[in-house]
Protein backbone atom coordinates (compact mmCIF):
# COMPACT_ATOMS: atom_id res chain seq x y z
CA UNK A 1 0.00 0.00 0.00
CA UNK A 2 2.79 2.25 1.14
CA UNK A 3 4.26 1.38 -2.42
CA UNK A 4 1.22 2.61 -4.31
CA UNK A 5 1.06 5.61 -2.37
CA UNK A 6 4.64 6.07 -3.04
CA UNK A 7 4.09 5.73 -7.04
CA UNK A 8 0.69 7.75 -7.01
CA UNK A 9 3.12 10.82 -5.29
CA UNK A 10 5.56 10.57 -8.32
CA UNK A 11 3.99 9.60 -11.50
CA UNK A 12 3.58 13.24 -12.35
CA UNK A 13 7.62 14.33 -11.92
CA UNK A 14 8.41 10.75 -13.53
CA UNK A 15 5.95 10.91 -16.56
CA UNK A 16 7.80 12.34 -19.70
CA UNK A 17 6.59 15.81 -20.62
CA UNK A 18 4.78 16.23 -24.00
CA UNK A 19 6.62 17.84 -27.04
CA UNK A 20 6.24 21.04 -27.41
CA UNK A 21 3.57 22.12 -30.12
CA UNK A 22 6.33 23.18 -32.92
CA UNK A 23 5.03 26.20 -35.62
CA UNK A 24 6.81 26.73 -38.67
CA UNK A 25 7.70 30.62 -38.36
CA UNK A 26 9.44 30.95 -41.86
CA UNK A 27 8.61 28.46 -44.87
CA UNK A 28 11.37 28.59 -47.65
CA UNK A 29 10.35 30.59 -50.98
CA UNK A 30 11.08 29.19 -54.34
CA UNK A 31 11.03 31.03 -56.99
CA UNK A 32 11.79 29.94 -60.55
CA UNK A 33 12.44 30.96 -63.95
CA UNK A 34 11.13 29.05 -67.21
CA UNK A 35 12.73 29.38 -70.79
CA UNK A 36 12.64 26.70 -73.53
CA UNK A 37 15.37 24.77 -72.41
CA UNK A 38 15.78 25.19 -68.73
CA UNK A 39 13.48 25.50 -65.82
CA UNK A 40 15.53 26.39 -63.12
CA UNK A 41 14.62 26.89 -59.56
CA UNK A 42 16.42 28.56 -56.79
CA UNK A 43 15.45 29.49 -52.81
CA UNK A 44 14.53 33.36 -52.32
CA UNK A 45 18.79 34.16 -50.93
CA UNK A 46 20.46 32.61 -54.17
CA UNK A 47 17.92 34.48 -56.61
CA UNK A 48 21.17 37.32 -57.22
CA UNK A 49 22.55 33.88 -58.94
CA UNK A 50 19.44 33.53 -60.61
CA UNK A 51 20.71 35.54 -64.69
CA UNK A 52 24.16 34.21 -64.34
CA UNK A 53 22.39 30.66 -63.49
CA UNK A 54 20.26 31.16 -66.57
CA UNK A 55 23.79 32.67 -69.08
CA UNK A 56 25.54 29.54 -68.16
CA UNK A 57 23.24 26.65 -68.75
CA UNK A 58 22.45 28.34 -72.24
CA UNK A 59 26.11 28.72 -73.05
CA UNK A 60 26.72 24.80 -72.05
CA UNK A 61 23.28 23.84 -73.66
CA UNK A 62 25.16 25.65 -77.24
CA UNK A 63 28.23 24.14 -76.52
CA UNK A 64 26.64 20.66 -75.79
CA UNK A 65 24.87 20.66 -79.05
CA UNK A 66 27.93 21.97 -81.20
CA UNK A 67 29.80 19.05 -79.90
CA UNK A 68 27.52 15.76 -79.27
CA UNK A 69 25.02 17.08 -82.03
CA UNK A 70 22.28 16.71 -78.98
CA UNK A 71 18.55 18.63 -79.05
CA UNK A 72 17.60 17.95 -75.21
CA UNK A 73 14.15 15.89 -75.36
CA UNK A 74 12.62 18.13 -73.04
CA UNK A 75 12.57 21.29 -70.51
CA UNK A 76 15.91 20.50 -67.98
CA UNK A 77 15.25 21.42 -64.77
CA UNK A 78 17.99 23.26 -62.79
CA UNK A 79 17.68 23.96 -58.74
CA UNK A 80 20.40 26.43 -56.96
CA UNK A 81 20.41 25.15 -52.97
CA UNK A 82 22.50 25.72 -50.20
CA UNK A 83 21.74 23.01 -48.08
CA UNK A 84 25.14 22.03 -47.32
CA UNK A 85 29.40 22.88 -46.73
CA UNK A 86 30.45 21.50 -50.14
CA UNK A 87 30.02 22.78 -53.35
CA UNK A 88 29.12 19.74 -55.20
CA UNK A 89 26.69 18.86 -58.32
CA UNK A 90 24.48 15.94 -59.05
CA UNK A 91 22.64 15.22 -62.90
CA UNK A 92 19.95 13.08 -63.47
CA UNK A 93 18.91 11.84 -66.84
CA UNK A 94 15.39 9.56 -66.01
CA UNK A 95 13.15 10.11 -65.57
CA UNK A 96 12.99 13.46 -66.01
CA UNK A 97 16.63 16.10 -66.77
CA UNK A 98 17.74 17.37 -63.57
CA UNK A 99 20.80 19.41 -62.34
CA UNK A 100 21.19 20.02 -58.74
CA UNK A 101 24.02 22.39 -57.51
CA UNK A 102 24.99 23.25 -54.01
CA UNK A 103 25.87 26.92 -54.19
CA UNK A 104 28.78 26.36 -51.50
CA UNK A 105 32.72 27.13 -51.85
CA UNK A 106 34.82 23.97 -52.89
CA UNK A 107 37.34 22.57 -50.80
CA UNK A 108 40.84 23.44 -52.29
CA UNK A 109 42.80 21.49 -49.98
CA UNK A 110 43.51 18.75 -51.67
CA UNK A 111 41.87 19.56 -55.35
CA UNK A 112 43.09 21.70 -57.90
CA UNK A 113 39.72 22.61 -59.26
CA UNK A 114 38.89 26.35 -60.41
CA UNK A 115 37.21 28.59 -58.43
CA UNK A 116 36.79 31.26 -61.02
CA UNK A 117 33.60 30.33 -63.46
CA UNK A 118 32.49 27.41 -61.23
CA UNK A 119 29.15 27.08 -62.15
CA UNK A 120 29.88 27.98 -65.69
CA UNK A 121 32.65 24.37 -65.41
CA UNK A 122 30.34 22.67 -63.27
CA UNK A 123 27.06 23.16 -65.84
CA UNK A 124 29.21 22.10 -68.43
CA UNK A 125 30.44 18.49 -66.49
CA UNK A 126 26.89 17.53 -65.44
CA UNK A 127 25.40 18.43 -68.50
CA UNK A 128 26.83 16.15 -70.17
CA UNK A 129 25.68 13.30 -67.88
CA UNK A 130 22.55 14.34 -68.81
CA UNK A 131 23.62 14.01 -72.62
CA UNK A 132 25.00 10.73 -71.95
CA UNK A 133 21.85 9.69 -70.51
CA UNK A 134 19.08 11.05 -72.64
CA UNK A 135 20.29 10.08 -76.03
CA UNK A 136 18.91 7.02 -76.83
CA UNK A 137 20.18 4.15 -79.14
CA UNK A 138 17.44 1.84 -81.08
CA UNK A 139 17.40 -0.68 -77.99
CA UNK A 140 17.00 2.60 -75.72
CA UNK A 141 14.06 3.53 -77.47
CA UNK A 142 12.64 -0.30 -76.99
CA UNK A 143 12.89 -0.38 -73.12
CA UNK A 144 11.69 3.19 -72.50
CA UNK A 145 8.53 2.34 -74.92
CA UNK A 146 7.91 -0.96 -72.79
CA UNK A 147 8.06 0.67 -69.83
CA UNK A 148 6.13 4.05 -70.87
CA UNK A 149 9.09 6.19 -70.69
CA UNK A 150 9.94 9.32 -72.59
CA UNK A 151 11.86 8.29 -76.21
CA UNK A 152 13.57 10.47 -77.92
CA UNK A 153 12.63 12.45 -80.84
CA UNK A 154 15.70 11.81 -83.04
CA UNK A 155 17.97 8.81 -83.15
CA UNK A 156 21.35 8.67 -81.58
CA UNK A 157 23.06 7.20 -84.45
CA UNK A 158 22.78 10.86 -86.23
CA UNK A 159 25.24 12.51 -82.97
CA UNK A 160 28.40 12.59 -83.26
CA UNK A 161 29.48 11.01 -80.40
CA UNK A 162 27.80 7.96 -80.70
CA UNK A 163 28.27 7.34 -84.16
CA UNK A 164 30.89 4.78 -85.01
CA UNK A 165 34.59 6.22 -87.03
Amino acid sequence: MREAACWVCCWPCCRPSPAPKLRATTTPRLSYVRTPDLELVWFEPLGYLAPHAVRTFTNSLKWQQRMFGWTPSERTAVLLKDGSDYGHAAAMAMPRNRLFFDIAPLSHAFETYPASERLYSLMNHELVHVVQGDLANDDDRFWRRTFLARSRRRPASRSRCCSAT
